[in-house]
């Protein structure tokens, strides 16, 4: 055999091993980067709706597995509630979770809805202490997140900011938690 021979087997070769990997589903996984170290703020690149594990393991790959499968399972909950809700088809197939930021103590924020929606603060934490990956929105709001949610919850100002809405004196104060 020549040599172009033998490069015209090898392309032929990977071609149908690529097309037969491709077929059986074992290439283009998502492989999802190290989780972040502990007691860190990571910030989502983008805005991506999450609705799918492979998309999870994709743009919340430095998140805890038991967040990226809250955040999966908690998008199939915004889409049925659309549904129900009477959302049109278009609406309905966009609902779902988007993560913004994510603290590595049990915490993150992003929004939730499709064709309208909320700001949404989500955490595993609650008592002073975790809950193992028991995660829960504990608050979605067209605002400013409440100061008595953030204090009971004890949410960071890395994730939340340096202010927050107080009922009681109906408006924006300075907020500061770890």
């Amino acid at each position: 055999m020549t040599s172009l021979g033998l490069s015209r087997l090898a392309k032929g070769l990977l071609a149908a091993l690529t097309m037969t990997a491709l077929t059986l589903g074992l290439l283009g996984a998502a492989v999802a980067p190290a989780q972040a170290a502990p007691g860190k703020v990571v910030t989502i690149k983008g805005i991506h709706v999450i609705h799918t594990h492979r998309q999870a393991d994709r743009w919340l790959g430095r998140t805890s597995q038991d967040f990226r499968d809250y955040v999966v399972g908690r998008s199939k909950v915004v889409q049925r509630q659309e549904k129900q809700a009477g959302g049109s088809p278009s609406c309905v197939k966009q609902a779902g979770v988007v993560v913004t930021k994510y603290d590595t103590l049990g915490y993150a924020t992003g929004a939730e809805g499709s064709c309208g929606g909320a700001a949404t603060l989500y955490t595993d934490y609650a008592d002073g202490r975790r809950h193992g990956g028991s995660w829960r929105m504990v608050k979605a709001t067209q605002d400013s997140f409440y100061c008595p949610v953030l204090k009971r919850f004890e949410v960071p100002s890395a994730l939340v900011g340096t202010s927050c809405y107080s009922p009681k004196r109906h408006k924006e104060i300075r907020y500061h938690q770890r």
